[in-house]
């Protein structure tokens, strides 16, 4: 296809998504799409299981068009379904720029999801009473180990100290020894002895709007550079036309 000079090509979304150049809203809708077809192949093999191998009750009066599906049949399609789609967000989001973060908590939420159902589907099976207490408990549980597990992915990986602060004043800090410069007629550290210019000192500190903007910004501005870089900068002339313009130049001089 042609395109108009000057302009960018769009990548191809599984070559984005490959090189790492997509951004997180692309991953993130292709994440629920993987999820939903797999999760639509699932529950057709369900019930194709379910006409192959029904329950007990059900054995005498077997119809395809009144399946009945075991809980035990139910619960291991899903949990094989949710493997292909672990792999699935595997690759989609350790291929992304300075993402570990984000598909590391990624993988956590589904592992520990997965673990909570399979878990619901046991107590289903073995507790015949008011189970809905500890279903409620298990799920519970799994919301709050994977709300300490983004906590604890966001203070190690973006998480930083405050620009400001107890006294409102801005809490600048030697990037190597960590001594307080505030005060400071110099960008040199009185503690170390590190020297640095202005945007290196200010540059390098830990703050946490600083360290948000270098895992979630930054490789997204990248991306953006090069997919909208001009077609054609970089790629030399052809030797005829160099000539050509050369030569209009040469004779539209004046003698």
């Amino acid at each position: 296809m042609d395109h108009k000079p000057g302009t960018a090509s769009r990548k191809p979304l599984l070559h984005s998504l490959r090189d790492g150049s997509a951004g997180v809203v692309t991953r993130l809708l292709v994440s629920l799409a993987g999820g939903l077809l797999l999760l639509a192949v699932a529950s057709v093999t369900t019930y194709m299981l379910g006409y192959l191998f029904p329950p007990y009750y059900a054995r005498n009066s077997r119809s395809f068009s009144e399946v009945r599906v075991s809980e035990e049949v139910a619960a291991v399609t899903y949990l094989c379904a949710g493997l292909p789609y672990l792999a699935l967000l595997f690759w989609i989001w350790s291929h992304q720029r300075r993402s570990r973060p984000i598909w590391l908590g990624v993988v956590m939420t589904v592992g520990i999801g997965l673990f909570a159902l399979a878990l619901c589907g046991l107590i289903e099976v073995v507790f015949r009473g008011d189970d809905e207490f500890l279903i409620t408990a298990v799920m519970s549980a799994a919301g709050g180990l994977i709300l300490l597990g983004w906590i604890r992915l966001y203070r190690r990986y973006a998480g930083g100290r405050a620009l400001f602060d107890e006294n409102g004043v801005l809490d600048l800090r030697c990037p190597a020894c960590q001594y307080r410069m505030v005060g400071l007629k110099q960008s040199r550290c009185p503690e170390c002895g590190q020297e640095y210019t202005l945007d290196e000192l200010v540059g390098k500190q830990d703050f946490e709007v600083l360290r948000l903007r270098r895992v979630f910004v930054e490789p997204r501005e990248k991306s953006v550079e090069l997919e909208t870089e001009p077609v054609g900068r970089g790629v030399p002339a052809p030797a005829g036309a160099a000539a050509s313009s050369q030569g209009q130049s040469g004779s539209a001089a004046p003698g």
